[in-house]
C-alpha cells in the first residue's frame, strides 16, 4: 500500500518527493530523492495506507536521464523547493543542507479513496521550465509492467499476425533475422511473398498460432476469454512457471472467427497485448510489484549531464 510511480517513458527517471512528516519542525514536511525508476518499471516510494495518512497533500518533481534533463514540473510561480542538485537526499523541508538547486514541484492532493495511488510518467517536457511533462494518475497499484518490446509496423495491410510473430522472435533473440514475408511464405506455402508482398496471394490474413510456431515461440493455445483469464492468472499465481508468455489476438485472423480473445502461451515469461505493442506482467513482477513487500527504494545520486567532447583541427 502506498504511493507509486510508474515510468512509461523510454529512459530512466529520477524523482524528488515532498511528503508530510510530523517529525519535521517547524514545517511538518520531508523532502527526499532522487528515486530512480528504470524504463518500463514501477517503484513504491511511500509505504502507507493512503486512506489514513494525516495530510493528503504532496508534491513531486521528476527529470529524465540526468540532472537538468527533460522534466515533469509544476507551477513556477509558487512551488519552488530547494533540494540538492545531484546528490541523494532525505531531510526535513526547513533543512537546506546541500540544497544547491530549486525546482518547481507538481502539487497534488490524494482523494483518500484508495490505499494506493499510482503516478504514471509519460512524456517529459523542456528542462528548466514550469508546467512541463505529460503524466496521469489512478487509484491503485501499477497494473502493468511495460517491457521494451515493440511490434514492428506491419509491412502489408493484412500482416498484423506476421508482424506480431516477428516482433516476438526479435524480442527473444536479438540475432533473429526472420522477416514478415518469410512468415507469410511459410504459412501460405509460397516463395514469392518477399518479392511480391502486395499481391492478392500474399497480402492475406493468417493464423497467429501458426506464425508463432514457425518462429519457435508457441507453447499452447486457448480459444475463449475465460481460458485467457485462467492462463493469465496462472502466470501470476505463486509457484507458477516463469517460462510462459500470453499473447492475445482479438478476432483479426481466420483462426478466431468468434471475436473472442485467443490466448497463445509462448516462451519466455511475459504477457503481451500484440495490438498495443505493450506487455503486462511476469509472474515474478506480480509477486514483486503487484504484491509488494514493505521494503521501499533507496534514494540515489543522479548522473550529471553529459558534456560534449571538444575537438580541434589543424588544416594548415
Amino acid at each position: 500500500m502506498g504511493l507509486w510511480f510508474q515510468n512509461s517513458y523510454t529512459d530512466p527517471v529520477y524523482i524528488a518527493l515532498l511528503w508530510y512528516d510530523p517529525g519535521c519542525n517547524p514545517e511538518p514536511w520531508r523532502k527526499s530523492g532522487w528515486y530512480e525508476v528504470a524504463p518500463s518499471s514501477s517503484v513504491e516510494i511511500v509505504g502507507a495506507d493512503l486512506r489514513s495518512i494525516p495530510d493528503s497533500n504532496f508534491a513531486w518533481f521528476a527529470q529524465a536521464d540526468w540532472a537538468d534533463g527533460p522534466c515533469w514540473s509544476g507551477d513556477p510561480a509558487h512551488n519552488w523547493y530547494a533540494i540538492p542538485h545531484n546528490a541523494a537526499f532525505d531531510q526535513c523541508y526547513s533543512d537546506n543542507t546541500g540544497c544547491n538547486a530549486a525546482y518547481p514541484f507538481i502539487a497534488q492532493t490524494l482523494s483518500r479513496s484508495s490505499a494506493d495511488w499510482t503516478v504514471v510518467l509519460l512524456q517529459p517536457g523542456t528542462a528548466g521550465q514550469g508546467f512541463q511533462g505529460c503524466y496521469s494518475g489512478f487509484a491503485g497499484q501499477p497494473t502493468a509492467h511495460l517491457l521494451n518490446f515493440t511490434v514492428p509496423a506491419q509491412t502489408e495491410s493484412n500482416w498484423c499476425w506476421a508482424a506480431v510473430s516477428t516482433g516476438v522472435a526479435h524480442y527473444y533473440d536479438s540475432a533473429s533475422t526472420v522477416t514478415q514475408c518469410q512468415v507469410v511464405n511459410a504459412q501460405t506455402g509460397r516463395t514469392d511473398c518477399c518479392t511480391n508482398p502486395s499481391s492478392s496471394n500474399c497480402n492475406v490474413t493468417g493464423y497467429l498460432d501458426k506464425a508463432l510456431t514457425y518462429v519457435g515461440h508457441l507453447s499452447s493455445e486457448q480459444g475463449s476469454a475465460a481460458a485467457y483469464s485462467a492462463m493469465s492468472a496462472a502466470v501470476c499465481a505463486p509457484g507458477a512457471d516463469d517460462a510462459r508468455s500470453v499473447l492475445t489476438s482479438h478476432g483479426t485472423t481466420p483462426g478466431d472467427p468468434t471475436g473472442q480473445p485467443v490466448a497463445a502461451a509462448a516462451d519466455p515469461p511475459k504477457i503481451f497485448g500484440p495490438h498495443h505493442a505493450a506487455s503486462l506482467v511476469t509472474r515474478s513482477d506480480c509477486v514483486n510489484q503487484l504484491r509488494p513487500s514493505c521494503k521501499l527504494p533507496q534514494v540515489v545520486a543522479r548522473p550529471a549531464r553529459p558534456t560534449a567532447n571538444a575537438s580541434t583541427s589543424n588544416n594548415g
